[in-house]
C-alpha cells in the first residue's frame, strides 16, 4: 500500500507539474502569436504613416498649384488690360465735335484701371512668392519625408510581463488578461500608454518650432494654443489593455488644417482677384467713352451711343456681381451708381446744351466718385476685416518654453499671420482707392467749374444770332465767307460769288478769279477799282494768295496755312493767316509774301479755329472748343486782352465769319446741308 501511495503521488505530482507546463505552454503560444501580429501591426502602422506623410506633401502641393493656377489667370488678365490701356493712352484721339467732358472720362478712367491693375499684379506676385516660400517651409521643417525609428525594441512587451512574476503566466483561457496591472504615477501611465510611434509623436516631429522664417508665425506674437476637437480625440479604445494604446487621431488635425496653411496667401490672391475686377471694370468704363467719344461727332448715331452704353452697363453688372459682392448692398448700390452715371454722360453727350450739361456732367462724374467710395467703404465694412482687426490686436502671450508645441498651435499662428497680411493687404487696396478717388474729385471739381461756375460768370458775353434771307446759288454748298464795306462774298472749293440778303432784290452774282487750285479759304480787301475777293490755295508748291483782280504771289516761308484775313484797305498791304495754333502777320514783298512776325497770342490745343477776319484793327477769330460750343474772340492785341462772343447752340455749325462793320458779325451756317447766312452781335455792347 504503501508503494502505491507513493506512485500515486509521484503520478499526481507529475500531472499537476505536467498541467503547469501545458497551461503555461498555451499562455506562452498565445503570447508568441500576440507578440508576432504585434510586430506585424506595427510594421503596418510604420508604412501607414509614412504613406499618410507622402500623401500629406502630395496634397499639399496640389492646393498650393490650384491656388496658382487661379493667381496666375488674375494675372494674365490684369496684364493684357493693363497693356491694353497704356496702348490706348498713347494712340486714342477724339474728334474735335467730341466733349471735354467724354475725353475726361476715358483718360480718368484708363488712368483708375492703372493703378487696379497695377497693383492686382502685385498683389499676384507677392501671392506666388508667399506660396513658394510657405511651402517649401511646410515641407522641410513640418512635413519632412518620414523616417522609422530602426532601434525599436519589440520584446519590449515580453520582457515587462516577465517582469511582472510568475502569475503573469497563468492566464484563465478566454478571460481578458490584465497581468496584474496596478494603479502607477501619472508620468507612468502616460509613458506606458503612449506608444513610441504614434501619431502624436509624429505630430511633435512634424511641429518642431521654426523661428528663422516669418511666414510659419512671428515669435513676437505667439498665438493661443487652439483645444483640438473632442470628436477628434474620441477614438476606438476597444479591447485595449495596459500593454498598448492605439488611440490617435491627431492626423485628422493636421488635415483639417492645411486649409489653415494656405490661407498664408490667400489675402493676396483674394485682393488681387479684387484689383483685377476694379481694373477690368474701369477699363470698360474707359472702352465705352472711347466708343462714345468717337461717334458723338455723328448726330445721327445716337442708337450707337445708347447701344455702347448699354453693353458697358451689362459688363458692368456682370464684373460687379462676380467680383465686388460683398454684401452691405455693394452688389445693388454700385451698378446702380455706374447706370446712372453714364446715363447722365450720355444725355449730356446726345443733347450738348450748355445749361443740360451744367447738371448732368459734374453729377455724371459725382456718381462715379460715389462708386468708388461706395467699393472702399464695403471693403472696411467686410465681415472678414472685422475679424481680422480683432485678432491682429491680440496681446501676445508669452509662450512656456515647457508647453508642447503642437501643430494646432502653429495652425493657429499661420492663421494670425494670415490676418496679419489681410490687414496690411487692405491697406494698399484702400491706398489704391484714394488715389482713384482723388483723381474723380479732381474731374469733379473741373466739371463743376467749367459746366456751372463758367456758365454764370460769362452769361453777361453771349451774343444773340438772327438769321437773314440770302438766296443762294442752286446745288451751292460755301465753306468760306469774307466781307467788306458791304459787299459779302461766298465761296466753294471751286467758285465764288458775291451775295446780296433778299430785301435787296438782287441775285448771287458769280465773280470771275484765275485759280490755281482748289479754294481753301477767302477774304476780300477794297482799292481804288472797288472790293475784291482774296484767295488763298494751296498748291504742292505751297500756299498762295490770289486776289482776283491781280496775280497769284506765294507765302514765302513755305508753310501750309489755313484760314486768311486780309485788312479792309489793299494799300495797307497786310495778311493775317493761322498755322497750326498761331497767327502770323505777313507782308508783300517784290516775289511773294513774308512772314514779319508772329503774334504773342496762341490757341489753346484743346480747340480748333473755323474763320478768321478782321474786325477794324482787331483779329476776329472763330474758334470751337471741345464741347463743341462756338466762340467769337475779338483781339486786343495792344491790350493784349481778348473779348469773347458766346456764340448759341443754333450756330454751332458755323464755317465761317466776317465783319461787315465795327459791332457785328456774319456767320456762315450750315443746317442740314443747306447754307444760312447769320448775324450776330454780343449782347453787352
Amino acid at each position: 500500500m504503501a508503494i502505491i501511495d507513493v506512485l500515486t503521488a509521484i503520478a499526481t505530482a507529475g500531472t499537476t507539474i505536467q498541467s503547469f507546463f501545458a497551461w503555461s505552454g498555451y499562455n506562452r503560444d498565445n503570447f508568441g502569436q500576440g507578440v508576432g501580429w504585434r510586430q506585424a501591426h506595427q510594421y503596418q502602422k510604420k508604412n501607414y504613416y509614412a504613406n499618410w506623410v507622402a500623401s500629406a506633401r502630395e496634397d499639399l502641393l496640389q492646393l498650393k498649384g490650384a491656388s496658382m493656377h487661379h493667381i496666375g489667370n488674375y494675372m494674365m488678365v490684369a496684364t493684357m488690360m493693363l497693356s491694353s490701356t497704356v496702348l490706348a493712352f498713347a494712340v486714342s484721339g477724339f474728334d474735335e465735335a467730341c466733349p471735354a467732358f467724354v475725353v475726361y472720362t476715358f483718360y480718368t478712367s484708363a488712368a483708375s484701371a492703372v493703378v487696379c491693375l497695377m497693383l492686382a499684379v502685385t498683389f499676384g506676385i507677392k501671392a506666388q512668392g508667399s506660396a513658394y516660400e510657405s511651402t517649401a517651409l511646410l515641407l522641410t521643417e513640418k512635413l519632412r519625408p518620414f523616417n522609422p525609428d530602426k532601434a525599436h525594441n519589440y520584446l519590449e512587451q515580453a520582457q515587462r510581463i516577465e517582469r511582472l512574476g510568475l502569475g503573469s503566466l497563468l492566464r484563465v483561457p478566454g478571460q481578458a488578461e490584465d497581468y496584474s496591472s496596478k494603479p502607477r504615477s501619472q508620468n507612468d501611465a502616460e509613458l506606458d500608454s503612449k506608444p513610441e510611434f504614434s501619431a502624436l509623436a509624429v505630430a511633435e516631429n512634424l511641429s518642431e518650432p521654426c523661428t528663422s522664417n516669418e511666414h510659419l508665425g512671428d515669435s513676437r506674437e505667439p498665438p493661443e494654443v487652439l483645444k483640438p476637437d473632442q470628436e477628434l480625440q474620441t477614438c476606438d479604445t476597444e479591447e485595449s489593455s495596459g500593454l498598448e494604446n492605439l488611440t490617435s487621431c491627431r492626423d485628422v488635425e493636421y488635415l483639417k488644417n492645411f486649409h489653415e496653411f494656405i490661407l498664408l496667401w490667400k489675402p493676396h490672391e483674394d485682393f488681387c482677384k479684387i484689383c483685377m475686377g476694379l481694373g477690368t471694370i474701369s477699363f470698360a468704363e474707359a472702352s465705352a467713352a472711347f466708343t462714345v467719344g468717337k461717334v458723338l461727332g455723328h448726330t445721327s448715331y445716337f442708337m450707337e451711343q445708347l447701344l455702347a452704353a448699354t453693353v458697358a452697363l451689362a459688363f458692368l453688372f456682370i464684373m460687379i456681381n462676380v467680383f465686388l459682392a460683398y454684401g452691405h448692398g455693394t452688389s445693388k448700390l454700385c451698378p446702380l451708381l455706374l447706370a446712372t452715371s453714364d446715363i447722365c454722360a450720355t444725355l449730356a453727350g446726345s443733347f450738348n446744351d450748355p445749361r443740360a450739361n451744367a447738371a448732368l456732367v459734374p453729377g455724371s462724374f459725382l456718381l462715379r466718385l460715389g462708386f468708388w467710395a461706395a467699393i472702399a467703404v464695403a471693403i472696411c465694412k467686410h465681415s472678414q476685416c472685422r475679424e481680422t482687426s480683432a485678432l491682429a490686436a491680440k496681446t501676445p502671450l508669452e509662450k512656456n518654453a515647457e508647453e508642447e508645441f503642437t501643430s494646432t498651435e502653429d495652425m493657429e499662428a499661420y492663421k494670425q499671420r494670415s490676418q496679419r497680411k489681410f490687414v496690411r493687404g487692405r491697406r494698399a487696396v484702400l491706398q489704391g482707392l484714394c488715389v482713384c478717388m482723388c483723381m474723380w474729385i479732381s474731374v469733379t471739381v473741373w466739371a463743376t467749374v467749367h459746366y456751372t461756375v463758367q456758365l454764370f460768370l460769362e452769361e453777361s458775353h453771349r451774343a444773340s444770332v438772327a438769321a437773314l434771307e440770302v438766296e443762294f446759288p442752286p446745288l451751292f454748298t460755301p465753306h468760306s465767307l469774307a466781307c467788306a464795306d458791304g459787299h459779302i462774298f461766298v465761296a466753294d472749293r471751286y467758285s465764288i460769288y458775291e451775295i446780296w440778303p433778299t430785301a435787296s432784290g438782287r441775285s448771287a452774282v458769280k465773280r470771275e478769279c484765275k485759280l490755281d487750285g482748289p479754294i481753301e479759304a477767302i477774304s476780300a480787301t477794297c482799292d481804288l477799282s472797288g472790293c475784291h475777293p482774296i484767295v488763298l490755295l494751296n498748291a504742292q508748291s505751297g500756299s498762295m494768295v490770289t486776289n482776283c483782280s491781280t496775280a497769284s504771289l506765294l507765302l514765302g516761308d513755305g508753310r501750309v496755312a489755313q484760314h486768311l484775313a486780309a485788312p479792309l484797305h489793299a494799300s495797307e498791304g497786310k495778311l493775317l493767316t493761322t498755322h497750326a495754333k498761331e497767327l502770323v502777320e505777313y507782308g508783300q514783298k517784290n516775289d511773294g509774301w513774308g512772314a514779319e512776325r508772329t503774334l504773342s497770342y496762341k490757341y489753346p490745343q484743346s480747340q480748333s479755329i473755323r474763320g478768321l477776319a478782321w474786325k477794324g484793327d482787331s483779329p476776329l477769330v472763330l474758334r470751337v472748343d471741345p464741347d463743341g460750343h462756338l466762340d467769337l474772340e475779338e483781339m486786343k492785341l495792344a491790350e493784349r486782352r481778348s473779348i469773347l462772343w458766346h456764340l448759341p447752340m443754333s450756330a454751332s455749325h458755323a464755317l465761317s465769319v466776317c465783319s461787315p462793320d465795327a459791332a457785328s458779325a456774319l456767320l456762315l451756317v450750315l443746317i442740314e446741308d443747306q447754307p444760312h447766312l447769320a448775324a450776330a452781335r454780343p449782347k453787352f455792347t
